[in-house]
């Protein structure tokens, strides 16, 4: 599978101290050690610094994709589960690139899922998810704050209103196209979203061992927790069946 190359790193380790007899690794060499296991074959290490990349940079889609890829080919349990929520975080922040992409339908191929519902026209599928969540949402105040200038403008200079107008009816309805697409994708988007990442996890009939068990979940399956919490079980629903009920929460990676 294809490396991508790691998005310039703004994050800078802060200086050891005296006392500290190990340094730190930074991310690009968290990274660079990473790209060296994953093309030697030994998976299992790369995803340990993949892992520890991802998690000192977040928001960077190529340490989350690169973790995916090392975690697809570990083959151990919980490893596909735990590269689909990589593959997913990975996506939510670069939704436009076709490697993710399509290595995340892929991955959820694996646990009996697929990234674009059946039936729906995957190129309005795809242009439907273009920007990522953060891209929508600055669009969104980009255009809301547009508006009120030229509002304020329209209002403030009457001379400038024959020149203003149209600019401002332009993008007012483009700050309406952002903010209904951004309801949309909320309204669509699945609730708090888990992985399950245990091979056929019990979901039982209430938050306990004691209870019956409802049915079982196939790792890498996406779910919803729904809100119920006790303890360390959480109630979940699977979308896809139209089922609920309560798992262990270490059956799960939240995403």
């Amino acid at each position: 599978m294809k490396l991508l190359r790691l998005l310039p790193l703004l994050l800078i380790t802060a200086p050891l101290s005296a006392q500290e007899t190990t340094r730190r690794v930074t991310p690009e060499e968290a990274f660079s050690e990473a790209a060296m296991h994953y093309q030697a074959s030994r998976f299992t290490e790369a995803a340990a610094l993949y892992k520890k990349t991802a998690s000192l940079i977040s928001d960077s889609p190529s340490a989350h994709y690169n973790l995916g890829n090392a975690l697809l080919r570990v083959q151990t349990p919980g490893s596909l589960g735990r590269s689909i929520a990589s593959y997913a975080r990975a996506f939510h922040l670069a939704p436009r690139d076709g490697d993710i992409r399509h290595n995340f339908d892929f991955a959820l191929k694996r646990a009996g899922e697929e990234l674009i519902p059946a039936g729906t026209p995957a190129t309005l599928w795809i242009a439907f998810h273009i920007l990522s969540r953060t891209e929508l949402k600055a669009f969104q105040f980009l255009f809301l704050w547009s508006a009120l200038l030229l509002g304020t403008l329209w209002v403030i200079r009457p001379e400038w209103r024959e020149r203003v107008g149209t600019p401002m009816a332009v993008v007012c309805g483009l700050w309406l196209t952002t903010a209904g697409w951004w309801g949309a994708r909320a309204a669509l988007a699945m609730k708090d979203p888990a992985i399950v990442v245990r091979m056929n996890a019990e979901v039982r009939s209430g938050p306990g061992g004691t209870f019956s068990v409802g049915f079982k979940v196939p790792e890498g399956r996406r779910v919803s927790r729904i809100g119920g919490r006790k303890g360390s079980w959480v109630e979940i629903g699977v979308p896809t069946e139209g089922l609920k009920g309560w798992i262990d929460s270490d059956a799960l990676e939240p995403i």
